[in-house]
């Protein structure tokens, strides 16, 4: 729940609220209240904490106040809802929904701190394409993103190995630190969780720029070409990798172009990946495109979808599966792990996923 020292003292000062709340409510403030006091009570709490995490923030611009506030959601409020249990009007069905929005929160936040991050998913897609003479199995690594990896890593990466794909992307986002030391130590350690598993596909290991790649310079390039993981170039670039299939790449940047130009390179299928969707609302001339970045929010609502993508396509085509008005099928990944730094280490309706995609020829 914590990501990292720097985040202690805030962590401390909500828990520490949410705790006195409770308290006052339970010893001190004589008679019951009523259930217009009591809510007016938990409102008023739950608003001070998040107020309150305005100033504790480390980087309030950024997403350590989500993570602050997430905080107070999972403290604050459950610690005043059953303190306010005890305490409100004496019918017995008050008492019932109190507790019952506590209980509830502290449920939800173990969910989604705890269990779904680790709760991977892998999902299978088919696409149908009479560009194709054989199958073709693409496994899609996104958005790995950890700071330490380890079983969780491990996983991922069994599943893709346990699939036997003809061919694996990983599209950006692998390890996430800006200390270089830090960020080395990782890559170490992600090397240590890769070798046994023997990752490899017969058309290739490729890896596309990320924002987590982005501020290293060249040194990920080292790092993961150290890894065993073929570095797509910066440039968009296309490369014939089986009679009938052409792979084309890119770095960061023009992933993120939303008005970017990509021609056909030929007459078979042509499957284009980038680390930011924003590049499938260019004029691509592709049958399949592959992206990750969006994490399909982290945190979705059943019914409605995701709440944040940080990506300029519509939020619909910013997880799962789109076919665009060219033709065209897009598929972007919840990825593998999350958000790290400063932000809420938090899944909710969006579990982490290894995306299997088999092309078959069409009619079969």
């Amino acid at each position: 729940m914590i990501p990292n020292p720097s985040m202690v003292p805030a962590f401390v000062v909500h828990v520490c609220l949410g705790l006195i709340v409770a308290l006052g409510l339970v010893t001190k403030w004589g008679a019951p209240v009523s259930w217009k006091r009591a809510f007016a009570l938990l409102v008023l709490s739950t608003g001070t904490s998040m107020a309150i995490g305005v100033l504790t923030a480390p980087n309030p611009g950024g997403f350590s106040l989500l993570l602050v506030w997430s905080w107070s959601l999972a403290v604050v409020f459950p610690a005043t809802a059953i303190a306010l249990a005890i305490r409100s009007t004496p019918h017995r069905a008050v008492q019932v929904v109190f507790a019952s929005l506590g209980l509830a929160s502290i449920v939800l936040s173990v969910y989604a701190f705890v269990w779904e991050p680790q709760n991977l998913e892998v999902t299978h897609h088919r696409v149908s394409s009479d560009r194709v003479q054989a199958p073709l199995r693409i496994a899609v690594i996104a958005d790995l993103q950890t700071d330490a990896p380890g079983d969780h890593e491990r996983a991922a990466l069994q599943a893709v190995v346990d699939a036997e794909p003809d061919l694996i992307l990983f599209v950006g986002d692998v390890i996430q630190h800006r200390d270089e030391d830090d960020y080395a130590k990782a890559w170490a350690a992600l090397r240590g969780v890769m070798a046994p598993l023997e990752l490899d596909a017969p058309l290739g290991v490729y890896l596309v720029e990320g924002d987590s790649e982005y501020p290293h310079g060249d040194a990920w390039i080292h790092e993961a070409e150290a890894s065993g993981l073929q570095v797509w170039p910066r440039e968009t670039t296309s490369r014939a990798i089986r009679g009938d299939v052409t792979l084309t790449g890119f770095g960061l940047r023009p992933s993120a172009y939303p008005d970017l130009e990509v021609e056909r390179p030929g007459e078979g299928l042509h499957v284009v990946f980038g680390h930011r969707p924003a590049f499938a609302m260019g004029q691509v001339d592709a049958d399949l495109l592959l992206a990750g970045h969006t994490h399909g929010g982290q945190v979705q609502l059943p019914g409605w979808g995701p709440l944040l993508t940080l990506s300029k396509v519509p939020r619909s085509w910013a997880w799962g599966r789109t076919e665009l008005p060219s033709g065209a099928t897009l598929l972007v990944s919840r990825g593998v792990g999350m958000e790290r730094a400063g932000a809420p280490r938090i899944r909710f309706w969006c579990r982490p996923e290894v995306m299997l995609v088999d092309v078959v020829p069409e009619g079969s």
